[in-house]
C-alpha cells in the first residue's frame, strides 16, 4: 500500500530527487512506527496474567 501511494505521488506531483527522498523517508518512518506499535502491543499483552 505504501509503495502504491508513493508511486502515485511521484507520478502525479513530482519525481524530483527531493520528492523521492521524502517518500522513501516517510515509508521508512511509517514502517518503524508500525513495528514499534506492534512491539508495544505485544509487550502489554504479556504483562497481564491470563485467567486460564
Amino acid at each position: 500500500m505504501l509503495s502504491l501511494l508513493a508511486s502515485l505521488y511521484l507520478i502525479e506531483v513530482s519525481d524530483s530527487i527531493a520528492a523521492q527522498f521524502l517518500t522513501s523517508a516517510a515509508g521508512i518512518a511509517a514502517r518503524v512506527l508500525f513495528a514499534t506499535c506492534l512491539a508495544w502491543i505485544g509487550k502489554r499483552s504479556r504483562q497481564h496474567p491470563k485467567l486460564l
